[in-house]
């Protein structure tokens, strides 16, 4: 223990238990998606923006506010990291938004054509703090495979006979 640990242990901010909108815990989840391999990619920084300008609970954002949530979310991944992020946005998220955010990560991991450890266990980890069952996994990744055929993320593609995401 540090000298200053009796002066400031007490004083550490919990995100855990930060109250966001329904909208705000959206755009955290994604991006969570974004920042799961810790590399922020063109392509899904591209895939981030696209969504985010066609949901219609972001039309009341202006770019002030969306700059300042994105900052706390920034804060909050470098200090207790995603999977606190991803807690709170969860509990805050309307459950009619849980499939459509669920799909909207899949595709930003997916867009620059890399699906690596750190972003499969971070998809993982969202499905189940979601309640997305597997086969429903299956068909989403198997949408959005052909969706992204011929584009970057297609570059995931293997010869495997096995179409299990995660593995």
């Amino acid at each position: 223990m540090s000298f200053y640990d009796k002066y400031f242990k007490d004083n550490v901010i919990r995100f855990s238990v930060l109250k966001m909108s329904s909208e705000e815990a959206y755009i955290a989840i994604l991006f969570c998606a974004v920042k799961a391999d810790d590399m922020v990619t063109r392509e899904e920084m591209q895939a981030l923006e696209y969504m985010i300008s066609r949901f219609k609970g972001f039309v009341s954002f202006n770019p002030t506010h969306f700059q300042n949530v994105a900052n706390e979310f920034l804060k909050i991944v470098d200090r207790e990291g995603i999977d606190t992020l991803v807690n709170a946005a969860k509990n805050a998220l309307e459950n009619n938004l849980k499939e459509a955010v669920f799909i909207n990560a899949v595709e930003i991991v997916m867009a620059d054509g890399i699906v690596d450890t750190k972003e499969k266990e971070f998809l993982e980890k969202l499905q189940n703090a979601l309640g997305i069952p597997d086969d429903r996994v299956e068909q989403i990744v198997d949408i959005l495979k052909v969706k992204n055929r011929g584009t970057t993320a297609d570059m995931y593609e293997s010869n495997s006979s096995d179409k299990s995401f995660y593995t």
